[in-house]
């Protein structure tokens, strides 16, 4: 029990990691609705009291790139601006579901007819479960509340850093404390690999199963995204995926709160409740349809091992080893959304607790400066333009989350070499810690070739998949400690690495004309040039698999 109390408080550091870039968005994004776009726009936007209010509320969630808690502050800035209650639970629900980047990375993971479709009935749920609670337990109306206009120039700026400031420290630190204690408190119930064989395509259970454990998690797109290619992978339940996303992501504990505090007891288990039961029905509904076909169920999955506790009972566990691993996984992106979060919550407690009351006063005194040459914008326009800019920058950071494929490859030798070394010396816990980066690069290597429009047939996607395979048979090497097939499937990794990369630069087109081999960098090495990534067996000193001939067996 007592490596099941360390592992809560290692995985509330992760997911509270995993949260903080989405959360500081979510609250700027509250700022801006307040202090530019203004409650009247925000509610005309949000196709006001008509019945498309739901269907827009899904598509503006579904371009911004908020988690279920960074959606918080948003969606109390959405009922102080009087949007509906249906509205609001729509963008809850969807805004955490998808966005440009984890939508491009969602088509690496499967049949892209597969993410399509799960885009498509979350519309369908978040319509649906809008219309019926509006039917039957209407949301009360609720005026939009007057907010004076702040003057322009620096202090509109200042205005929208203020506001932001104030959502972070308030009663939102409560909810979002919440949710992220329910997806950690997970870990303190179910042990060490509980949920590695709960999914299966066969179980008939799995998709309630699945929509069980999600209520009380939380996820970020990404991570989620991530979730669902490993059940692809692994040949699990189509259905379990589903209600995993739509629930997982797309709600938790902290939300649940906010819809109790606002909408009553009644109305929130009626939103709940309707919203599972109908991803349940639907996913029992398209376990069969979108199930893929020619993958063999692998008996089990990864994907679940974030719910559970990370630590093996016979671990001997304490403070150092779990700040150790959480150090060791923090990601730079991670930092800087932590270091924000904290910037924000010290100036945001400093603005609250400060003993000048008229700060609000002077950001919106009226600034004269007339015969001046400054243009004034109205604060919708830039509001406007602040919100579409979030949407331009998602999309331009897909290029840069997906750069040119000979970068991707350089960094996957770069994360390869460490992986293989830790498999051939025994480092366990390198073979962990190499194995999600290298799976990571290799599909954003497919996801930068479609959004560089580089062709791509059944060959690339099978030996993308093959290379995935021989990972996922390392991984479980090392489960086992089994030293001789550690090294034979780091051997086959490098191999399935050369093939993989001469595979997709020797089909990199500049006009309609192909590169050579030596602009490519897909060369073949001599024996005696061969780096340590493209090595035959015999040069790395080991025995080669017998399955030499084609490595992607070697994990059936």
């Amino acid at each position: 029990m007592q490596n099941q109390v360390w592992g809560m408080l290692y995985r509330l550091l992760e997911v509270t990691s995993h949260a903080a870039p989405t959360v500081l968005v979510g609250f700027f994004l509250a700022g801006v609705i307040k202090r530019l776009i203004g409650y009247e726009t925000t509610k005309a936007w949000f196709g006001g009291d008509s019945l498309r209010s739901i269907p827009q509320a899904w598509l503006i969630g579904m371009l911004l790139p908020v988690c279920s808690l960074g959606a918080l502050p948003v969606i109390r800035q959405l009922h102080k601006a009087g949007v509906p209650g249906g509205a609001i639970l729509a963008f809850a629900i969807s805004a955490p579901l998808f966005n440009p980047i984890s939508l491009l990375y969602g088509l690496s993971l499967a049949n892209p007819v597969v993410i399509i479709s799960f885009a498509a009935l979350s519309l369908f749920i978040v319509t649906l479960v809008g219309l019926l609670v509006e039917k039957v337990l209407p949301f009360p109306a609720h005026a939009a509340e007057d907010v004076p206009p702040v003057s322009y120039g620096i202090r509109r700026l200042m205005a929208v850093a203020v506001t932001a400031a104030r959502e972070a420290w308030s009663r939102q630190v409560g909810f979002i404390l919440l949710g992220l204690l329910g997806s950690a408190g997970l870990s303190l119930f179910l042990p060490y690999g509980f949920l590695q064989n709960k999914a299966e395509r066969v179980d008939v259970w799995a998709p309630l199963f699945m929509a069980s454990v999600a209520l009380p998690v939380y996820e970020t797109p990404m991570t989620m995204i991530i979730k669902l290619g490993d059940m692809f992978q692994h040949g699990n339940s189509v259905g379990a995926a589903f209600a995993l996303m739509i629930l997982g992501a797309g709600i938790n504990l902290g939300v649940f709160l906010w819809l109790w505090l606002h909408y009553g007891k009644l109305r929130t288990f009626g939103c709940v409740g309707v919203l599972f039961l109908v991803v349940v029905g639907l996913s029992y509904s398209v376990d069969g349809p979108l199930t893929p076909r020619g993958v063999e169920p692998a008996g089990h999955t990864h994907a679940f091992d974030v719910y559970c506790s990370p630590f093996h009972p016979a671990e001997n566990v304490g403070i150092p080893l779990v700040m150790e691993r959480f150090s060791k996984n923090l990601q730079l992106f991670e930092i800087v959304g932590l270091i924000g979060w904290a910037l924000l919550l010290a100036v945001g407690w400093m603005v609250r607790t400060s003993k000048f009351p008229d700060l609000d006063t002077w950001l919106e005194q009226p600034v004269d400066r007339t015969g001046s040459w400054d243009i004034v914008l109205p604060p919708q326009v830039l509001g406007g333009v602040g919100l579409l800019g979030l949407i331009v920058a998602s999309v331009f950071g897909c290029f840069l989350y997906y750069p040119p494929l000979d970068e991707i490859f350089e960094e996957l030798k770069q994360s390869q070499i460490p992986l293989v070394s830790a498999g051939v010396t025994q480092d366990w816990e390198g073979v962990n810690y190499w194995l999600p980066i290298v799976d990571d690069w290799t599909r954003r290597v497919q996801v930068s070739a479609y959004l560089r429009r580089i062709p791509q047939s059944d060959d690339h996607a099978a030996r993308a998949e093959s290379y995935r395979d021989l990972l996922d048979g390392l991984r479980h090497a090392a489960e086992d400690r089994d030293i001789e097939e550690a090294r034979r499937y780091g051997l086959a990794i490098q191999r399935a690495y050369s093939e993989l990369k001469a595979v997709y630069l020797n089909t990199t087109t500049r006009g309609n004309a192909p590169l050579e081999a030596e602009e490519t960098g897909a060369e073949e090495a001599g024996p005696e040039e061969a780096g340590p990534e493209e090595a035959g067996p015999e040069e790395a000193g080991v025995e080669p698999p017998e399955e030499a001939e084609n490595p992607a067996e070697m994990n059936r």
